[in-house]
């Protein structure tokens, strides 16, 4: 899940006229609380929406833990979505 945090990171950079740290961490905060957030509803929710959230985060489950944070593993396209929405 390197790649993603990568992107969150360098994506704010770039795109950024002025400012570029505040984006970059801006863009990193909105990323954690996103995860936390969709954390919180997959564990009150998750059978709704289709989700075993009692597995462990491992490839092939289609969940990955972010910075100890368990979430929908979104790869390259969470990250460019949340990246783009500043």
């Amino acid at each position: 899940m390197a790649v993603s945090k990568d992107v969150i990171i360098a994506l704010p950079i770039g795109l950024a006229k002025k400012e570029n740290a505040r984006a970059a961490m801006e863009s990193f905060v909105i990323f954690m609380v996103f995860n936390y957030f969709i954390q919180g509803i997959l564990t009150l929710a998750g059978a709704d929406f289709g989700v075993d959230f009692s597995k462990n985060a491992d490839p092939g489950t289609g969940l990955a833990m972010i910075a100890n944070i368990k979430t929908p593993d979104t790869g390259i396209v969470g990250a460019v979505i949340i990246a783009t929405f500043l």
